[in-house]
C-alpha cells in the first residue's frame, strides 16, 4: 500500500506545482501587474518548479520500491515530519519579509505572500499525509479457493484449429470461464485457462499485486501460446476483458472476445473529488463486517471464495467480519479505464458480447469500447446481467452461438 500512496502524494504535489507555475507565469503576463504582484508570481514559478522536481522524484521512488515497505513508511513519515517542521520556518520567514522588510517595500511585500501562501499549503499537505500514512495489510490465511475450478489449466484439443487464451474476473478465477472454455473445446480449441497473479488460492498476496502484474501475465502466456499455435483468441470476461485489451497492445492475437468488459470510468469530477480528498478516506474497507452468515445465498458465494472454511464457526465469522481490504486494490482496478485509451491503437476481429441488464459492466462503457476498437469489432447485447456465462440463464444459448461463430470466423483469417 505504502507505493501506491506515495505515488498519489507525488501526483497531487505535482498537481499543486502546476497549478502554481500556471498562475505565477499568467501574473507574469499579465499587462500592468504591481510590483507585488510579479515578486510574489516570482516566488510562485520558483515554489512549483522546486516542487515538481520532488513530485517527479517521489513517484520515481514509488515506481523503483527501493525498500521493503515497512523501512519506506518509516523513511517516509520521517522525511514528512521533517517538512512539516521546515514548513513553519518558510511561514516564519514569510511573515518576516511581510512586516518587516516590506513594511514600504511592496517587492518584499509580494515575495512574502509568494512564500506564505507556498509554506501554508506545504505544511497542510505535509501534515496530513504524515498523519495518513498507511501500514501494509494482509489477508487473513483461509482456504481461498480451494477446488480444482479455481486452478489454471490447459485443456488441448486433439486436432485444435486454434488456442484459447481465457482471462477471469475480478476477483474470480477460471471457474467463472468454465462454460466458454467447454464451448471452446468442444469446437477443436485449445483452451488455456489463465489464473492472473494473487487470485484464486494466491489471494492474500494481492495486496502486492498491481495492474502491470496482470497485463503481463496475459501477454506473457499469449506469447507463449503464439509459439505452438498460429491462431490465438484472446477472451476476456469482465474485469479481465479491460487486461486482455492492454494485453493485445503488447502481443496482438488473431482475435479479441470481450464478455461484459469491465471498464471503471467514474465522471472527471468524481476522479478529481476522490484525488483531492484521499488523504482523509480510510485506507480500507471491511466489505462482510456486518454480513449475515445464516443468508443462503451468501454462504453460496462464499464458499466459492473461501472453499471448505466452516461458516458457522464464529472464529471464521470474526475474522472474515474483520477483514480488510486495501482502498489501493479499488486503484488497480481502476488501471481499467486503460482499456478505452488502448482500444484506439489495436485494429482487429473483435466481438463485445454484454448482457443488456448489467449492473457490474455497464454497457455504456461496452458500447463506447466497442466503438474505440474500429470497424472490425462487432456488439451484441443479449437478455442477461453480469452473469451472461452461467449455463442455468435463458441468455447463455445466445452467448455460446455468438462466441463460436466468432472464434470461427477469425480461424480461417488467421491461418491464411
Amino acid at each position: 500500500m505504502i507505493w501506491a500512496y506515495e505515488l498519489a502524494l507525488g501526483t497531487r504535489l505535482l498537481g499543486w506545482s502546476v497549478l502554481s507555475i500556471s498562475c505565477g507565469l499568467l501574473l507574469l503576463l499579465l499587462p500592468g501587474s504591481s510590483n507585488l504582484q510579479q515578486a510574489f508570481a516570482v516566488q510562485a514559478v520558483a515554489w512549483g518548479a522546486i516542487d515538481a522536481v520532488i513530485a517527479l522524484a517521489g513517484r520515481r521512488t514509488a515506481a523503483r520500491r527501493p525498500r521493503p515497505p515497512a523501512a519506506e513508511a518509516k523513511h517516509l513519515r520521517r522525511l514528512l515530519w521533517l517538512n512539516t517542521a521546515l514548513d513553519f520556518v518558510y511561514i516564519a520567514v514569510g511573515l518576516y519579509l511581510v512586516f518587516a522588510l516590506g513594511r514600504e517595500d511592496a517587492v518584499w511585500r509580494g515575495h512574502g505572500w509568494g512564500v506564505l501562501v507556498q509554506g501554508a499549503f506545504l505544511l497542510v499537505f505535509d501534515t496530513l499525509h504524515a498523519l495518513y500514512i498507511p501500514g501494509e495489510m494482509h489477508l487473513p490465511g483461509l482456504n481461498f479457493f480451494a477446488g480444482a475450478e479455481h486452478q489454471p489449466s490447459i485443456v488441448r484439443a486433439a486436432q485444435p484449429v486454434g488456442a484459447a487464451l481465457l482471462v477471469h474476473g475480478f476477483p474470480g478465477t477460471p471457474a467463472e470461464l468454465r462454460s466458454v472454455s467447454n464451448a471452446l473445446h468442444g469446437a477443436n480449441w485449445t483452451v488455456h485457462n489463465l489464473l492472473l497473479p494473487g487470485f484464486g488460492p494466491d489471494i492474500p498476496t494481492i495486496v502486492d499485486r498491481r495492474w502491470h502484474d496482470w497485463v503481463t501475465a496475459v501477454s506473457t502466456a499469449q506469447a507463449a501460446l503464439q509459439r505452438d499455435h498460429a491462431t490465438v483468441l484472446l477472451v476476456g470476461y469482465s474485469f479481465g476483458g479491460a487486461v486482455a485489451v492492454a494485453a493485445a497492445s503488447q502481443c496482438l492475437p488473431a482475435g479479441l472476445l470481450l464478455l461484459a468488459p469491465f471498464i471503471l470510468q467514474p465522471p472527471l469530477w468524481q476522479r478529481i473529488l476522490i484525488t483531492l480528498l484521499a488523504p482523509l478516506l480510510p485506507h480500507s474497507f471491511r466489505p462482510y463486517a456486518r454480513a449475515n452468515f445464516a443468508d443462503a445465498r451468501f454462504r453460496s458465494s462464499m464458499q466459492m471464495f473461501f472453499g471448505a472454511a466452516d461458516l458457522d464457526d464464529p472464529g471464521v465469522q470474526q475474522t472474515l467480519r474483520g477483514l480488510a481490504v486495501p482502498g489501493t486494490l479499488m486503484q488497480e482496478v481502476a488501471q481499467s479505464r486503460r482499456a478505452l485509451r488502448l482500444a484506439r491503437t489495436l485494429r482487429l476481429p473483435v466481438l463485445v458480447l454484454q448482457g443488456a441488464r448489467d449492473v457490474v459492466s455497464r454497457p455504456v462503457h461496452s458500447q463506447t469500447l466497442a466503438r474505440l476498437l474500429g470497424p472490425a469489432a462487432a456488439y451484441i447485447s443479449v437478455d442477461a446481467g453480469h452473469e451472461l456465462l452461467d449455463e442455468t440463464q435463458p441468455a447463455w444459448p445466445a452467448v455460446k452461438t455468438a462466441l463460436l461463430e466468432f472464434a470461427q470466423r477469425v480461424a480461417p483469417k488467421a491461418v491464411a
